[in-house]
């Protein structure tokens, strides 16, 4: 009884530390890019038109990659489905 009590407050002591760690970075990371945002309008315009060409082809790799990376799971799984039912057909 005593191991599984201890066993309990280890595993959701684990998981708070999971949340804060996940919260506090997502937290630092969003601060980052609104420091940045904040500071390209106070930066050389000569400069500003470089960064904002580099920012936005970050945001669109960004997204992009994020989207193909969302459509791998659906892609193995239809192959999958067509190798089994083509499989299935030939016995």
């Amino acid at each position: 009884m005593h191991d599984a009590l201890i066993s309990s407050y280890l595993a959701q002591h684990l998981c708070f530390t999971a949340y804060v760690g996940a919260i506090v970075s997502v937290v630092a990371i969003s601060l980052i890019g609104l420091g940045v945002i904040a500071i390209i309008p106070l930066m050389n315009k000569r400069f500003y038109t470089t960064v904002i060409q580099y920012l936005v082809a970050l945001a669109v790799g960004t997204l992009v990659g994020d989207a193909l990376l969302h459509l791998l799971p659906h892609v193995s799984n239809a192959i999958r489905h067509t190798y089994l039912a083509v499989r299935a057909q030939s016995r």
